[in-house]
Parts: C-alpha cells; sequence; structure tokens
C-alpha cells in the first residue's frame, strides 16, 4: 500500500504497543517528514487517530494532550489511562 492509497482513506487508525516501538513512534510524532521514518506522513493526513500502549507511548516528549503540526489541524490526541 502506497501513500497516495492511505491518503485516500477518511480515517486512519494507527496502533502501536510495546517498548521497541518507543523510538519509532516518537519520531513520527514529533520529529520532520521524513522518507526514514514511514508513519511520519501522517501528519498531514486530516483524521489520523493514534493509539498507543504506556511503553509504546514512553519516549513521547510532547504534553499528553494535543500536538498540533500546522495552525488549526489536530493530528494527536491521546488520554493517558490509570
Amino acid at each position: 500500500m502506497g501513500p497516495q492509497t492511505v491518503f485516500e482513506a477518511k480515517k486512519i487508525l494507527l496502533l502501536a504497543s510495546g517498548e521497541n516501538k518507543a523510538e519509532a513512534v516518537a519520531k513520527f510524532i514529533e520529529g520532520p517528514i521524513t522518507p526514514q521514518i514511514t508513519a511520519s506522513i501522517l501528519q498531514k493526513h486530516p483524521d489520523t487517530i493514534v493509539i498507543l500502549d504506556q511503553a509504546a507511548a514512553s519516549k513521547i516528549t510532547c504534553p499528553p494532550k494535543l500536538k498540533e503540526r500546522t495552525p488549526g489541524r489536530k493530528i494527536l490526541k491521546w488520554r493517558k489511562s490509570y
């Protein structure tokens, strides 16, 4: 599946779990869009939902409320579960 096919989707759901995914998840969410982190292109999709367990989210440094990539466009919102 290529980027064009992905962007034709109305909504994208990305699931990640485990500490072994933590670095890639942090780079995807907080880093620039780059071919080295394939999922980083999802920063430009208007409706991406990211579901992470605590281990996969462990290296994210932005506040766990909202991360905006472009003004007015929310790309990530997550709740911390207890």
